[in-house]
């Protein structure tokens, strides 16, 4: 579900079950900062500077997304109910990795234009 807020801020409400790391990929956002905030469930995100990914596929400006290679050197974060992380333009980040096992999370991803 998707709540515009005001002009320049939006708020998506998400639930998905955690993958393993080879199946999602790095991405970034030119235009907007993500603030995720984890409702329910556990989850490992990876964060790296953007500059040491290689682009893959880049969606701006139409849907301020840009996917990244592979890379194996991000920091680990892991998250649980009530953490929240901060994703500006210079962090290449890898959301929703499983933990020990695949697990249902729930978060709400605020969406910041700068």
């Amino acid at each position: 579900m998707k709540l515009d807020l005001t002009d320049g801020l939006f708020l998506i409400e998400e639930a998905y079950q955690t993958k393993a790391p080879s199946d999602v990929r790095w991405e970034a956002h030119r235009e907007w900062a993500d603030v995720q905030l984890i409702l329910a469930g556990f989850e490992k995100m990876e964060v790296a500077n953007l500059n040491n990914l290689t682009l893959q596929e880049d969606l701006s400006p139409q849907r301020d997304m840009q996917y990244f290679g592979a890379y194996d050197h991000g920091s680990v974060l892991q998250f649980e109910a009530g953490d929240a992380a901060i994703f500006l333009p210079v962090d290449a980040h890898r959301p929703g990795l499983q933990t020990a096992r695949e697990e249902l999370v729930r978060k709400v991803v605020i969406k910041v234009r700068l």
